[in-house]
């Protein structure tokens, strides 16, 4: 796999999901982080507006002391917490080794929107979740999208180990999955009541 090539199970998942940012979007992030971790970011930031919600372009704001802290509630921190360590990834070095750690995060980011959707504040995996009653209520099209999310990113992420000494997930891949979650945790969090 090239470095920068993006799966075609993640690519169907994304077209399907996102409707504002495209491919050559998510393509243009990685090719100005790999140039540039600033210009990158403020790409990647600028891309993250086009959805709306906490994202990596608003999540932390700076205290007086000139600390960054999470600009969220503490209630809301499982829900939130990971899209910093999304931006803590990006922000790394050697970015290809946190692929798998991005993708990861971004469908636990998620995972704590299902949860908050079905009242639920314990542990459970989110297979289990897909399949509790209050689930079952959520709109067929989202279902699925979230089923295929936990399948072919989440799990994979978790726990698949390629045979090959290469990255299990592309850069490109990725960023692609932190925008099919966002774009899924901001269903999520506008069904919750």
């Amino acid at each position: 796999m090239v470095v920068n090539d993006l799966k075609p199970n993640i690519s169907n998942l994304f077209k399907d999901v996102v409707s504002n940012i495209s491919i050559d979007d998510v393509l243009s992030i990685v090719s100005e982080r790999n140039k540039d971790l600033s210009f990158g970011l403020k790409l990647f930031e600028k891309t993250d507006k086009e959805i709306i919600g906490k994202g990596i372009h608003n999540i932390n704001r700076l205290e007086e002391a000139g600390v960054l802290t999470g600009d969220y509630r503490i209630s809301d921190r499982p829900i939130y917490r990971p899209i910093q360590y999304v931006l803590a990834s990006f922000c790394q070095s050697n970015w290809e080794w946190e692929t798998r750690y991005i993708v990861e995060m971004s469908c636990l980011h998620v995972e704590s929107c299902l949860k908050r959707y079905c009242h639920y504040s314990g542990k459970m995996m989110f297979g289990n979740l897909l399949n509790n009653k209050e689930a079952k209520r959520l709109p067929l099209k989202l279902r699925m999208q979230l089923d295929l999310l936990r399948d072919q990113l989440y799990n994979k992420s978790k726990h698949h180990i390629p045979n090959s000494d290469e990255h299990y997930f592309s850069k490109a891949d990725a960023i692609a999955s932190y925008f099919i979650c966002r774009v899924l945790g901001v269903k999520l969090l506008n069904l919750v009541k």
